[in-house]
């Protein structure tokens, strides 16, 4: 009876011993498993961002007119995009130096073809005026040579005059230019010197120049009245038709003015006098 009970107790003991070893082992092999099955993950992550993220980089153009600038932005963006990862938010940080480091930039964003190609699409400015006949004003205000935009048309621009020296313009200055109406702009020269000094020259009336500014110049009714102050002036003899046609007389029509018009005349490039 008693070798038995020993018998017994000597078989719980070993039941309980091999549980016991069965767990410790048991948990060996989970966290052996875990950090197998981790490292394939990292490598299996790794071999996808290789694949996915270093694809074939194609530069692509929309609405840049000149080629060396576009070969000056391609080679630039070869440039940054090598070694980089190529997740969205490095390439939203290479679009801002792009885009800084060049001001024909307007936007910059990417496309993926598939897992091999990846296309960055660069759009140039929009060319909006002519100025001075040998540079571009564009969507940004800058001033650009024309070599810039030597694919465009710049037939289809207007064309403005600016002071020497200006070479960026601000937004407001853009919003109200690209504002006028289209009918004005076919009617008269605009010479831009600041938004409260705008001189207007008819392009087919050389008689006289107008000096307005940004709140005035759209006053349509003033505008169409310049004609006949200048015949009823000549009428009352105020200016001479001879000193007019020599170019020794010019007229300005200030037109800044609430329900009034004020003449200057002016002699060889220096004004004369006022008249009212």
């Amino acid at each position: 009876m008693i070798l038995k009970k020993r018998f017994q107790g000597d078989k719980k003991k070993s039941k309980l011993f091999f549980r016991i070893v069965f767990v410790v082992v048991g948990a060996l092999l989970a966290i052996a498993s875990f950090f197998i099955v981790r490292k394939i993950l990292c490598f299996s992550k790794q071999s996808y961002e290789k694949v996915i993220y270093q694809p074939v980089i194609n530069v692509v153009f929309s609405e840049c007119y000149a080629e060396d600038a576009r070969k000056k932005i391609q080679n630039r963006v070869l440039e940054i995009v090598q070694g980089k990862k190529l997740i969205s938010s490095e390439l939203q940080k290479i679009a801002c130096n792009i885009k800084n480091e060049f001001s024909l930039v307007k936007h910059v964003s990417w496309k993926h073809r598939g897992s091999r190609e990846l296309q960055i699409i660069i759009t140039g400015q929009d060319p909006l005026f002519c100025v001075n006949e040998n540079r571009i004003l564009s969507s940004n205000g800058t001033i650009f040579s024309h070599n810039d935009f030597q694919e465009y048309d710049v037939s289809t621009l207007h064309t403005i005059s600016l002071e020497d020296g200006i070479s960026q313009f601000t937004e407001q200055q853009i919003k109200f230019l690209t504002s006028l109406p289209t009918k004005m702009l076919d009617t008269f020269m605009l010479h831009y010197v600041s938004s409260e000094k705008i001189i207007l020259k008819n392009k087919s009336d050389n008689r006289y120049s107008i000096l307005t500014n940004e709140a005035s110049i759209r006053d349509s009714k003033k505008l169409q009245t310049l004609a006949k102050i200048y015949d009823d002036m000549q009428k009352k003899k105020l200016i001479s038709k001879t000193r007019i046609a020599s170019g020794r007389d010019k007229i300005c029509f200030d037109v800044r003015f609430e329900n009034r018009v004020v003449a200057k005349r002016y002699a060889q490039g220096r004004r004369r006098r006022g008249l009212r």
